[in-house]
């Protein structure tokens, strides 16, 4: 049987998405340019990195990476609460901001595993296209199930969710369901459950 691997199978947009989230992850002196899109400093922190190319902008988002992330990941996440908690608050006003500075410009997001679910929160809010690889969900989301019911009634921007087979991270929310495409790719002979949540496996 022949695999479905990301690397063979995702297209151009989704590459360049993937390759912004993984910079995303990155020290502020350390990102750069992704493709045709210029990194922006002055509207990036640690948590987020902004490119434009053009009057197009793509926001990058961080995902977990401190015992603090994965704190309010369980605490808030699970029952989507995430309006409250402050990365998801903070995305929203730099959107506001960018389209304040950029008044013609088409904004889209990505993120991988708990920035996947901030890119998918401010994609519904804001009315914009987003990606997320691996993305934090949970069955007993609110939120997860209000966007989806949402948009099954209403015309709602494309959200394009990739996702690795055996990822725990992103299949457990899979029976609450989400709006928008999602694609599944299968991992490498021999991974690991945990490991094929890792943005990586999309390389």
């Amino acid at each position: 049987m022949v695999k479905r691997l990301a690397r063979d199978l995702l297209d151009e947009q989704g590459k360049l998405d993937r390759d912004i989230a993984k910079d995303s992850y990155s020290k502020l002196s350390k990102r750069k340019n992704q493709g045709s899109y210029e990194y922006l400093p002055k509207y990036s922190n640690e948590n987020t990195s902004v490119y434009k190319d053009g009057n197009k902008i793509k926001i990058g988002m961080r995902g977990s990476t401190t015992k603090g992330d994965w704190a309010r990941n369980l605490a808030l996440m699970p029952f989507g609460q995430e309006n409250y908690d402050k990365d998801f608050t903070a995305d929203r006003k730099l959107y506001d901001n960018l389209k304040k500075d950029f008044s013609d410009s088409e904004i889209s997001t990505t993120g991988h595993s708990r920035a996947g679910r901030r890119a998918r929160n401010l994609a519904f809010k804001k009315g914009i296209k987003g990606t997320a690889f691996n993305e934090a969900s949970s069955p007993l989301s609110v939120s997860q199930s209000y966007q989806k019911n949402y948009c099954e009634s209403n015309d709602c921007p494309e959200f394009t969710s990739y996702r690795t087979k055996k990822d725990p991270v992103s299949g457990f929310g899979l029976s609450a369901g989400q709006y928008g495409k999602s694609v599944e790719f299968d991992t490498d002979e021999g991974n690991t459950v945990l490991g094929s949540h890792q943005l990586t496996n999309f390389y």
